[in-house]
């Protein structure tokens, strides 16, 4: 399912359009990494609800006592490694970090607030959407010229579409899945990507199986709904986030909505 951009009349070519997309969901998209095992760690999306910003992942992510970063690209953006709370939700598999203001501020995220954010959704249909992460794979140690304490990484931007209800498995591994809690996603290693990498170039092209980067390292990815019809019928790359990836199996990605991510949150600053 290659995402569809011909209703939109922008005068751009279908990889300009999935560039644009892609490059809104990325400046939402960080790094976590785990300081006591390298091996570990995942992806995280930064948001604001109300005055409080937040890290959103999953919450399988950041369970253990370990000590967390939180960076985007060596370069150009400082790494966050201190929070305010961490909260976690092991039944939904979400995760919360709260950073100070000082530290939001300064870190170069863009916090999408709840207004970019759609917790009702049509589970009957296939929905274009894409996933915004960072695979274990793309991480590298920085070159002589790079400083020493600084991670490389590259992000995958990952456009497919929800499985429709009537669709879903009858069994799938790990929790039973519910309507009101969970999204489906397929996994269709020929779809189109976009990698953007430490020097913030971008270069969409479309994959095989042989080529597709291994996953490990997405949880905590956002999924995003990637054509939201405002309807002037004017093209814009305008996207809204649905949820968390939390795993994959069987070639589906499984998120946790975005409806268990405001519970997480009402529940801990606004009783």
């Amino acid at each position: 399912m290659s995402i569809n951009t011909t209703d939109r009349k922008s005068g751009l070519t279908q990889d300009q359009e999935i560039d644009a997309i892609g490059a809104q969901a990325f400046q939402s998209t960080v790094r976590i990494n785990d300081l006591d095992d390298l091996s570990e760690g995942g992806t995280g999306v930064s948001l604001r609800i109300g005055t409080h910003y937040f890290i959103a992942t999953a919450g399988h992510v950041i369970e253990s006592s370990h000590r967390y970063s939180l960076t985007r690209h060596a370069k150009n953006y400082p790494a966050i490694n201190s929070f305010v709370e961490k909260h976690v939700n092991t039944n939904d598999d979400l995760g919360l970090l709260k950073l100070s203001e000082a530290d939001a501020l300064r870190s170069g995220f863009v916090f999408p607030d709840a207004l970019q954010m759609t917790a009702k959704i049509d589970q009957s249909l296939r929905l274009p959407v894409l996933i915004a992460g960072f695979p274990g794979q793309f991480i590298r140690p920085p070159n002589e010229e790079e400083q020493s304490d600084k991670i490389m990484q590259d992000s995958l931007i990952y456009f497919t579409s929800t499985v429709p209800k009537s669709k879903w498995p009858a069994k799938h591994p790990g929790r039973k899945l519910l309507k009101r809690r969970d999204i489906l996603v397929e996994l269709d290693p020929e779809e189109y990507l976009s990698i953007q990498g430490s020097a913030l170039k971008q270069s969409t092209r479309k994959m095989t199986e042989k080529t597709f980067p291994d996953l490990p390292g997405m949880s905590g990815s956002g999924i995003w709904l990637s054509h939201v019809d405002d309807g002037t019928g004017v093209w814009k790359p305008d996207i809204r986030l649905l949820g968390i990836q939390v795993s994959m199996n069987n070639n589906l990605i499984r998120g946790t909505g975005i409806l268990k991510l405001f519970q997480l949150v009402k529940k801990s600053y606004f009783p």
